[in-house]
């Protein structure tokens, strides 16, 4: 081959990686606006064809276009279609393409109008012409240009090391022990509990929120780094380090019970926020590595239902009275506990019974997904006990209900009093990022892994931690999660910050709140008499 010929390759082979990469976050765009029915986006612009076929033979009404678009007088002149037209343009299905229809229809993108069939709705226009056009035009130019495009870029740059403080904060029990085995001072087994709950908050506020998203294009060269994935992998490691070593420390010398009960909750601080870990890991499923990495981390506290919770009924009933894991307005943390830990718990066995019966399995199957956890955590807590005797019983015993109790205190602050409304059929709204209660405190965030980012991460569950973007317009936490939940432990406090928020957040309608139901009389009476 000539150098000519090679380098005219090398160029279409350069367009065409240009080209692929521009056209798979459009799709992927397309998909998170479209319930991730590419047919349906398929059919909405069939329509949109329809409607606007007969303006090219009227020049008069192509040139007024951007004034029509401003007076939001465009529709007037749109050409209704119906499905039967449709399905001929497309070579579907008629009820297909009905089907199609009405989930447009109730999404908002299409409407029908009197004398028959359906036009784009003014929502689709705008979109199309206000949104749609020019951040597409916007994003080709990206694509071609270098990764790293904005004022922040530094910052993201270095954030990716900082995203160790994860494993690095998990090793805080393990450290404090060695202090306490060296200095011969069992009060060191408790330091873990106050730097949670006293140095973290203040740090949070000290240091600030994060002002930096990444673009889409740096989005793209975040979401494929597989170090990131490594810091999870490494974070996994480092609590079973703490677990193991922590509890020789323990189990090795004669502790008085005061500071055992020190080591087991400060353990179970950490292994609260190895559920963070897990949590990601846990919403890869198509990855397998990734999958057993969440088992593994969730048996270091031996919740192993977690992830067929979390992903299968959460992410499904979140935001409404259907999900114990959503705290409700007027309920304090320590109802919600009685409520959420058992709850959540039979929901997780019985959607795991549903899908292994589906597959003609047993429930007592090494298929069973809690069961493989829990056989992980069995080996290493029965280990434990072996090697140290039954006095260890006491701090295996905390170090898993206070991990429990960490992850009730994230349930309980990042959905309080938010509702997803019923729709005309039936159905609650879908889950959007103004059903969850966010925060964007820099130390926090990185020490738990973009978790508190907890808007997006609703809106779009798949996406990694490295790419979750902070967002306006929706409800802010006025702290990150460790001083969140000091607060969310006194109940008074935390209402009188919270059910504020939670009012501004309704427009002061009571009924589109999650109340709790025992209070709900009591609610309605108190703020009707204070709107009086």
């Amino acid at each position: 081959m000539s150098m000519e010929g090679a380098e005219s390759r090398g160029d279409l082979a350069v367009m065409a990686t240009i080209i692929g990469s521009f056209w798979i976050r459009y799709m992927r765009r397309t998909c998170e606006l479209f319930d991730h029915d590419l047919t349906m986006a398929y059919i909405l612009g069939e329509i949109g064809v329809h409607n606007v076929s007969h303006m090219h033979a009227k020049p008069s009404i192509c040139q007024s276009l951007p004034q029509h678009l401003s007076a939001g007088t465009l529709s007037s002149f749109l050409k209704p279609c119906n499905a039967y037209s449709i399905a001929e343009a497309t070579g579907m299905p008629r009820e297909t393409v009905r089907r199609k229809i009405v989930r447009l229809e109730e999404l908002g993108w299409v409407t029908r109008v009197p004398e028959g069939g359906v036009v784009v709705s003014r929502r689709c226009i705008d979109h199309t012409y206000e949104t749609a056009y020019p951040d597409t035009f916007f994003e080709l130019l990206e694509t071609y240009s270098p990764p790293i495009l904005h004022s922040h870029s530094r910052w993201l740059g270095q954030k990716r090391y900082w995203y160790l403080l994860n494993p690095l904060l998990v090793l805080t029990p393990l450290f404090s022990s060695l202090l306490a085995l060296y200095s011969n001072n069992g009060l060191w087994l408790w330091a873990t509990v106050p730097f949670m709950y006293l140095l973290m908050p203040l740090l949070d506020m000290l240091v600030g929120q994060d002002p930096a998203n990444p673009s889409d294009a740096e989005m793209e060269v975040l979401r494929d780094d597989a170090y990131y994935v490594n810091v999870l992998y490494l974070a996994t490691a480092m609590h079973w380090v703490t677990l193991l070593g922590t509890a020789w420390i323990v189990g090795s010398a004669d502790w008085h019970w005061l500071n055992i009960i020190g080591a087991g909750m400060s353990v179970g601080c950490m292994n609260g926020a190895g559920l963070a870990t897990g949590h990601e890991l846990g919403h890869k499923v198509s990855d397998p590595k990734q999958s057993w990495g969440a088992k593994i981390m969730v048996a270091c506290c031996g919740y192993a239902h977690f992830m067929i919770e979390h992903n299968k009924g959460h992410h499904k009933d979140v935001s409404t009275p259907e999900d114990p894991a959503s705290s409700r307005f007027g309920e304090s943390i320590y109802t919600f506990v009685l409520r959420e830990i058992p709850g959540a718990a039979r929901r997780a066995w019985k959607l795991e019974s549903e899908r292994l019966a589906r597959l003609g399995l047993p429930f007592w199957s090494r298929q069973n997904e809690i069961l493989q956890s829990l056989a992980i955590t069995l080996l290493a807590y029965g280990t434990i006990l072996a090697l140290w005797g039954v006095k260890m019983l006491p701090f295996l015993a905390l170090s898993v209900i206070y991990g429990w109790w960490t992850l009730t205190c994230a349930n309980y602050v990042e959905h309080y009093g938010l509702l997803r409304q019923k729709e005309a059929n039936g159905r609650y709204e879908r889950c959007a990022a103004h059903h969850s209660w966010n925060s964007n405190f820099k130390l926090s965030n990185l020490a738990l892994l973009h978790l508190q980012r907890h808007s997006d991460h609703h809106a779009h569950p798949t996406r990694p931690y490295q790419v979750l973007r902070d967002m306006d317009n929706v409800p802010q936490l006025p702290g990150g999660y460790p001083g969140m939940f000091v607060l969310a432990m006194w109940p008074t406090a935390w209402f009188a910050v919270m059910d504020k928020r939670v009012l501004a957040w309704a427009g002061g309608d009571l009924n589109k709140i999650n109340i709790d139901p025992d209070r709900r009389e009591e609610i309605f009476r108190r703020y009707q008499q204070q709107a009086q």
